[in-house]
Parts: structure tokens; sequence; C-alpha cells
């Protein structure tokens, strides 16, 4: 790569955060969520693409790595890849000495006025809300059956957004619940060739569908229908207009029904399998996607080549298609009746909105809770509008006829697989009980870190932020005689061993340093701040809390506050980089920002249920389009348990979830995945390397077959197992010996 203006190689290259955003005076006062992290990447992609030599630098005024696992990635990039951290907000960029560089004028740190020329300088623009508000345009602002979401409703990242889309898939789909089972119903009402096709003697016929079947100029028409003609099991090619609509697929499964073809091949130059168009050939064919091989045209001839040529490359690609087909086995598995219960492992507001969501489809729902009322972490939230509507949940939630609660309720064990769960409780009597459901969700959530960081073994006048919030709370209690508040954030987290951001310890300070404020406006506050963490909307706490006074003093961990006890009162040293000097404070009230801490998971892991991060979070499967699933399918995680959230994220997440385990209590009946493996026992030593090596828990021994079994349903169809085989015992679902080795054969031919 060189740079765009004269095609130099670039050496040096700078990050400018918050362009656009985080700026007042352009009436953006708000935090952009994604960008610090896009800057972290691209800077480590810039340095893997050219040369870990090359010179890269960030300029930020807050490093904003909230994410559970983002404040590792952060310090990685920092120590591990070189990637320069600058705090400070630039103030011009002008041309440098050299023709086409740029250079910054930016006061650093410590107050030293510095500039730095730079080969190439990228500009984080962040998000920006649009200005068209559709909803209160159209007049439906609150009404029911509608949804707002995305960056609509506040800006996000792409983990954040696929869990604010499923929430609103979730409530939707309950509006129209009745009408789902009917056009689900008409979805299976063309699949009943499925079994047939595989058992009768295949007959393939080739679509070929281009734009323009007069005036394409791209195949041999003739020649490629004689060479199709001579291959083995293929009937019949036709040729169709642009199928992009769904009367051209119509046509196709007419041709398929013509003819009693029970496989096929589409040749195509824009393909697309799942589209709802493409979907309308599976329909009208009776055919299943398993059934059915897509070639595209496209990709696989270049414009300028001659049809000869082309006609040439697209008959060993079709080959190779019809080879694989005709060798496509039955999928062996069979189907699992699913259990339509859900069972819930936590009640805070996470695990309660999935109960209620999981209800509005008449979906019998068991909710266990170990402590003796429900709510779980919320017992601490002291925000009016957020206590309420957890009290409102939790008050539905006790209503709804559907949701059986179990407090006191222990968690001993869980078998089986997705859709046919058996997991066995210890009720409050000590009796264990057995609870059969087709998923689990796990919403165990958290409670409050524990740390020895700046406590001086316990004084009176050092506490923590959640213990100031119920202070502030309490109308009896007075802070009259508080005149100086120092608080201290990130006080055991965001470093080792629990290194990572909790998300609501920064606001949380802030809108109790607001409160004081507002109470008492000549109190002097001071917040010593790694980075303020005001995501989204949340920057305009921020910038009240300034506008009231309340001082910031950044630091870095080598220049963290020392506290000490002096005449009884805390004493907090911290050296200021504005000021260039040390502060010596003597505060009335000392307060700690501690964190947030997941609940034990330990035993969930250990039954293969999921897998847990090193600072005992339950690991998602991906955690930006499969958030809430754990990679065992059946078992979903949500709120405190996955990451570090507030209670509305929380709540959301918990619906979310709700969405994912729809897939499965909807059904009657779980079919194997279309690629499951399959065990040749007869192959198989029964070493146990598959069943180890599945990160899905689809793999288990028999003990009364004493054979090595896959469960359909869970397989995701990854095909590591087979990688790992050392007896060649496992075959993946269509991809069967002989349909491989016939599909190279025609390539090499």
């Amino acid at each position: 790569p060189v740079r765009p203006s004269d095609g130099k190689p670039i050496g040096k290259i700078a990050w400018i955060q918050c362009v656009g955003s985080r700026n007042i005076m352009i009436g953006a006062d708000f935090c952009s969520s994604a960008c610090c992290m896009f800057a972290l990447k691209e800077a480590r992609l810039a340095k893997a693409k050219l040369g870990e030599e090359t010179d890269t630098a960030l300029f930020y005024m807050d490093m904003r790595t909230f994410g559970r696992d983002f404040q590792r990635y952060r310090d990685e990039t920092e120590k591990k890849h070189g990637v320069r951290l600058v705090r400070c907000r630039v103030h011009s960029i002008e041309p440098g000495e050299n023709a086409g560089d740029l250079k910054l004028a930016f006061v650093d740190h410590s107050g030293v006025q510095k500039e730095e020329s730079f080969d190439l300088v990228v500009l984080s623009t962040g998000q920006k809300k649009s200005g068209n508000n559709l909803a209160e345009t159209l007049g439906m602002a609150s009404s029911e059956g509608l949804e707002i979401l995305d960056s609509a409703l506040g800006l996000k990242d792409i983990a954040a957004t696929v869990i604010s889309a499923s929430k609103a898939a979730s409530r939707m789909a309950a509006l129209v619940s009745g009408a789902t089972d009917k056009a689900s119903s008409e979805i299976k009402a063309g699949t009943g060739r499925e079994e047939t096709g595989y058992a009768e003697r295949p007959r393939i016929g080739v679509a070929v569908c281009l734009p323009d079947p007069d005036k394409d100029g791209m195949l041999d028409r003739e020649g490629f229908v004689a060479s199709l003609g001579c291959l083995p099991e293929t009937v019949v090619t036709g040729f169709f207009n642009d199928t992009q609509a769904k009367e051209g697929w119509s046509l196709v499964g007419d041709f398929v029904l013509d003819n009693k073809l029970n496989r096929l091949v589409v040749v195509s130059p824009r393909p697309d399998r799942l589209s709802p168009t493409t979907l309308a050939l599976y329909r009208a064919s009776g055919l299943t996607t398993s059934l059915v091989e897509f070639v595209d045209l496209h990709l696989i001839t270049g414009s300028q080549q001659p049809v000869s040529e082309k006609t040439r490359i697209a008959l060993g690609v079709v080959e190779m298609a019809i080879n694989r087909l005709r060798s496509r086995k039955a999928r062996t598995g069979k189907p699992v009746d699913v259990a339509k219960q859900a069972l819930i492992i936590g009640s805070g507001p996470a695990g309660l909105s999935t109960a209620i969501a999981l209800a509005a489809f008449n979906l019998p729902v068991t909710l266990i809770e170990k402590a003796d009322s429900l709510g779980g972490n919320a017992a601490n939230i002291v925000d009016p509008e957020t206590r309420k509507r957890v009290d409102d949940l939790i008050q539905k939630v006790e209503t709804l006829e559907g949701i059986r609660i179990l407090k006191n309720c222990q968690w001993k064990e869980t078998e089986g697989f997705a859709g046919r769960l058996s997991t066995t409780v210890t009720l409050d009597t000590g009796e264990k009980q057995k609870v059969n459901h087709g998923a689990m969700i796990l919403a165990t959530g958290g409670g409050k870190a524990q740390f020895a960081e700046y406590t001086c073994g316990g004084h009176d006048k050092i506490l923590t932020q959640f213990d100031l919030e119920h202070r502030l709370a309490d109308s009896q209690a007075s802070l009259t005689d508080v005149k100086t508040v120092v608080m201290i954030q990130c006080a055991g987290s965001r470093e080792e061993p629990r290194n990572y951001c909790s998300r609501i310890c920064c606001v949380k300070a802030l809108k109790n340093a607001i409160r004081i404020k507002e109470t008492s406006p000549e109190t002097t506050i001071y917040v010593l701040y790694r980075d303020i963490m005001t995501y989204g909307d949340q920057e305009q706490i921020y910038t009240q809390a300034r506008r009231l006074g309340v001082l910031f003093v950044p630091f870095d961990l080598p220049e963290r506050p020392k506290v000490s006890i002096q005449e009884n009162t805390p004493g907090v040293e911290i050296f200021d980089p504005i000021l260039n000097e040390a502060l010596c404070l003597k505060p009335d009230l000392l307060v700690l920002s501690s964190g947030v801490v997941p609940g034990s998971s330990n035993g969930f892991a250990e039954a293969g249920l999921c897998q847990i991060t090193e600072d005992g979070f339950i690991q998602e499967a991906d955690s930006k389009w499969r958030p809430m699933d754990t990679g065992r399918e059946g078992v979903f995680v949500c709120g405190l348990a996955r990451n570090p959230v507030n209670a509305k994220e929380a709540m959301d997440e918990g619906e979310a979830a709700a969405l994912r385990a729809l897939r499965i209590l909807l059904q009657d009946r779980l079919h194997p995945q279309r690629l499951a493996a399959r065990v040749r026992h007869a192959l198989c030593s029964r070493c146990g390397l598959c069943i180890s090596t599945c990160m899905y828990g689809a793999r288990y021994f028999d003990p009364q077959t004493r054979q090595v079994m896959v469960d359909p349903a869970s397989c995701q169809g990854c095909g590591t197992c087979a990688a790992m085989c050392p007896n060649s015992a496992t075959v993946m679902g269509d991809f069967e010996d002989n349909g491989v080795m016939d599909a190279l054969e025609a390539a090499l031919d």
C-alpha cells in the first residue's frame, strides 16, 4: 500500500479520535461507541500489512475500551504491537515540511506543545444519528407494533446492534405469533420430496439462468448442452431468463417437476441460495438446499474471454457440481421431538426479561433462583426509573400463569441435547427434581467486586460508589459536613487479574457527583480517572458534571494515586499533568469505583454447557454475530453472566436470548443439520479425540452401544472432528468421499 496522493510508501500513520463527536461547539455531545476499537484494529492491521516497523500513533482524549475483552486488546496493541497512544486533543493539521506530509500540532499529556509529521492521517469520524425521526413523522412514536432500534436509540457497535435487532424481532414475533405457524406450514409444504430425492436413482437437471438468453454471449449453448448430455444421470439442460424475480424461479420449479428431477444444478451470474426469491425455487420444486448446487458464472468466466473458453471453464465447474450431487446421501440422524419448555437460571433483569418474552408465545417457562427473592443483582439498583422497570418485571413474572418460579433452588446437572434437555435441581426442601426442557438460558448474573486497592484496611471515610449511591438516596443521611470528595475510578479494574471495564462505574460516579453538586454546589469533587467510559448519549452526563464544576484529573497506572491515612483522614497524592505538579488532597470522603464480577459458572463449564473466559464470564459463540449463543446448541446466555452490562442492556440481552431460544422451542421436531457429521462405526477406534475436540458438545460416548455418537441437532458441521479423526471414521454430510473425489477428478480432467 502507498499514499493515495503521490504513491509514496507509507511509514508513519496517525489516527485522530473524536472528529465530529464529543464536541459541544458543533452540537455533537455524544460518543460514537465504536471508533476507539476501530482505530486500534486499523493500527494493528496497518502494522501487519506495512510491517511492524511502521510508526502508528493514536491521538485520543479517552480510549473507550468498555467491552469485556477490549481492555486486553488495547494493552496488547500498545505493548506487543508498539502502537503509540497519545492522550491529547489535536489542535490543527497543516502541510508538513516534505511534500505530501501532514503536520499535527497538539499539547501532550504533560502540557508540552508539540508538532509531529506523518505520511498519512486517519480521522475517526464515527457515527451520527439520522436527522429524520421516521417514527414521529409517521405519527407512530408510541404505537404498538413499532420497534425503534439500531443507532436511532443510541450509537452502538455491531454486537449491541445485533442484540437490539434481536430484541425487536422477539417482540414483533410475539405480536404475529399466530401468523407464523401458518407461514411455517406453507414453507414446509414443498419439502416432501427430500427423502425420496435421496432414495431414487439420481435424475439431475441443469438450469442455466442468464440475464438475456438471446444476447448473452457467455456460453456456446449447443456445445454446452451436448457435453452435459454425455454425463451419466444428467437428464436435461434448460435455459431461463434472469431469475431474480419469483416468477423466474417458478419456471425453474416447473422445469424440475415436468422432467421428474430429484437433483438440480443452477448456473447463474449471481446466485443467492438464501434469498427470498431463491426460497421460492425450493417451494416450487420440492427440492431442499442439499439437493441443489449453485454455480456462479461470473466467478469462473472473465468478461474478456472468448465464448469457447468460457464454455470450457463452465463445463468443468458444472461437472464438479453434478458429481457432488450424484453421490449425495440422505441424512442418517433422526429428528428429535422438542420439549416445548424453557429453563432459565437466574432472575436478574436479564432472566426476568427472557421469561416474559418466552411466555408471550404461550411456552411454559421454569425460572430458578438461588436466593429467596427475585431480582438478582438488581437489589443494588437505586435509580428510581430503573428500579421501577425491574419491579414491573418482577410483578409481571410473578403473575404470568405460564412461568413456574423456584426460589432457593440450586442447579445440579444437565443432560441431553438441544430440544431434549433434562436438568436436575435441588429445591429449598432438599428434594431433587428433574425439569425437561428444549432450551436453557444462563442468566446467572454477578455482583460487586471485592478489592483491596486504596482501602488501607478499611476506614469509615472510604466507601464504594454503590455505598455512596445508597447514602445519597437515603433521606435521613446528610453530607453537609462533606466539603471535599475524591473519587478514584477503576479501583482493581482494567488491570490484571481483573483486566476489564465494568461499564457502569463511570456513569455511576458522574451521577453521584452531579447529585452532590446539585444539593451542595460548594462541595469540591475530584474524579481521578484513567479513561471516562461514557459511551453513546452518556457523554451528556459527563458534560453536565463538568459544567457543574466537577474536577477531572487523568492518570496512568504507573502514576496511580497514593492513598494513606493521616490524622484519621484519608490522604490522596496524585500528579496533575495539566498543572504539572503533585496534588495532596485530604477528602472528607474517598469514593472508590470497584466494578462488578460475574457469578460462578464453573459448574456449567465442567458440565460442557459452555466455556468461560479467564475472568469467569460465559464465552459466547461469536461476540459480534451470535452474542447470545454459548456454542452449545440449545444453551444461551445473557446479562452479567456474559459481560458487564447495565440494567437496561441486561434486559435487552434477555429478550435477544429469548429469540435465539425460540428457534428451537417453536419447532415440533429438530431435524439434523445439513452438514452434520456421522460416524462409520466399523472404522471407529473409540479413541475419543473427536469428543474432546468438538466445541459444541455434539459428540459423546454411548455406554449402552459402546459407540461414539453424534447429536445431529447440536452438530454445526464445522468439520473439526473429521479433520482430527485418525481413521477417517467421521464423514461430513454432503461431503462423502465419493462425491469429493469425483469432483476433484472432474476438476483435474
